[in-house]
């Protein structure tokens, strides 16, 4: 079951009404059908509660994935871009993972993830 979207007051609201009907004696798999949501989800939510409380069952957000270059390496990589790549010997003016790459002399894997990083 995918996870539900919407704000974190949604979702933590989500999870007091599931463990609020587990205090009631209902079972996973009902609370888990009542909510809608996984049975091990509840079960999940349970002990994060017996854990640390009612402040365990507040949303917590991924930073997402560590960027590949720093802070200084992006400026440069932008400074390379904004160039264009006849600056760089190259004869025309298209831009690729590869041509990018060879200039800036990173991977082809961190220029990809830099270039969806900055849209």
């Amino acid at each position: 079951m995918p996870r539900l979207k919407g704000s974190a007051d949604l979702l933590e609201d989500r999870r007091r009404r599931a463990l609020a009907l587990w205090d009631t004696g209902l079972s996973l798999n009902e609370v888990g059908r009542r909510i809608p949501c996984a049975p091990s989800s509840v079960l999940r939510w349970l002990r994060a509660r017996r854990r640390g409380g009612p402040d365990a069952l507040r949303v917590r957000f991924s930073p997402g994935r560590p960027l590949k270059l720093g802070a200084s390496q992006r400026r440069r990589l932008v400074k390379l871009l904004l160039k264009g790549p006849q600056a760089h010997g190259y004869r025309t003016q298209l831009w690729t993972t590869a041509r990018i790459a060879e200039s800036s002399g990173a991977s082809s894997e961190c220029i990809t993830i830099a270039i969806m990083s900055v849209g």
